[in-house]
């Protein structure tokens, strides 16, 4: 039987373009899809950078007082170390520091800075306290969270630091200001 090469040629030609048109069809359809993907991708990213706020710089001052009472057989130092950011505290830690050997002493400073605390706690809300007694100290540990505090309360009970409170934040200059009165000096 003979051949044609004309029919041979059409035959291959018609297949080829077949081939052709389906292959391209299949590289447009995986283009498309990497295509789409990198779009959602980067629309994820775009979403996840402006809902999620930077980290804050968090700025941290240290103010210091000692009670020497060696007389009376005590001392008591206090460490207020202060973060806040863009001068809005938000949260302080207080460790006060009571050393005596007389455990008599030692159990009245515990009683009387953990029952001030307490109070404080009830009243604006906020405060974590813990304490921790070795053989002759006691350490009262206080967490103050300023998101928690009851602010408008707070100033509403203490005149002199309502100047230092604005949009429901302390200042952080008011809060030196506060440590300053109790015989605190700050960094």
């Amino acid at each position: 039987m003979k051949t044609n090469n004309k029919t041979i040629n059409k035959t291959n030609s018609k297949l080829d373009s077949k081939t052709i048109n389906k292959t391209n069809s299949k590289n447009k359809f995986n283009i498309n899809r990497v295509v789409i993907c990198c779009i959602i991708v980067l629309a994820v990213v775009v979403i996840a950078l402006f809902f999620i706020p930077a980290k804050e710089k968090v700025n941290v001052t240290v103010c210091h007082s000692t009670i020497d009472q060696s007389k009376s057989g005590y001392t008591i130092k206090t460490d207020y170390k202060i973060s806040s950011v863009k001068k809005a505290v938000k949260k302080v830690e207080i460790v006060n520091n009571i050393k005596s050997s007389n455990k008599t002493v030692l159990n009245y400073f515990e009683k009387q800075y953990k029952g001030m605390y307490e109070e404080q706690n009830k009243r604006y809300g906020g405060y974590t306290i813990t304490t921790e007694k070795k053989e002759n100290s006691v350490v009262v540990k206080v967490i103050i969270d300023y998101s928690k505090v009851k602010l408008a309360k707070l100033a509403e009970d203490n005149p002199n630091i309502a100047d230092s409170i604005k949009n429901d934040k302390l200042s952080l200059d008011g809060a030196k200001s506060i440590y300053n009165s109790l015989g605190a000096t700050c960094e």
